[in-house]
């Protein structure tokens, strides 16, 4: 094995353990996150609108985080496409959102799932049939 083999060996699994380090410390912040949450939803006011709005936020910024773990553990470009999928949905939803910027959030997200339906159709592993 040559020295820049090695080295490029080395450099990968030093990347991989990287990644598998944030992906871990990316999913206990989720726990304690979700901990915070079911913490906080129990003196919320459940009559009120902005309760829905404030725990469909959060579970969607947890859905972001968990969809980046799977990004950094399996490389799929599936759960990339996923990621921006909630990342779109998330900003579309948000109240203080201008006008001009829902449009190009339904525009985005349409896109995205046809880049899932046309360029991801036989390398997808969800397991979900689309016909």
């Amino acid at each position: 094995m040559k020295f820049s083999e090695r080295i490029s060996s080395l450099n990968q699994y030093l990347v991989m353990g990287c990644e598998r380090i944030i992906a871990l410390s990316l999913l206990l912040a989720v726990i304690c996150f979700f901990l915070a949450t079911l913490r906080m939803a129990l003196g919320l006011d459940w009559s009120s609108l902005t309760t829905l709005h404030e725990i469909g936020q959060r579970v969607l910024l947890m859905t972001i985080a968990l969809e980046l773990v799977r990004t950094l553990i399996w490389h799929e470009l599936s759960s990339i496409v996923n990621l921006l999928s909630f990342v779109v949905a998330r900003r579309v939803l948000e109240p203080q959102t201008a006008f001009w910027e829902v449009p190009l959030g339904v525009l985005a997200f349409a896109v995205l799932m046809a880049t899932r339906r046309y360029l991801l159709n036989g390398s997808s592993n969800d397991g979900e049939s689309e016909e």
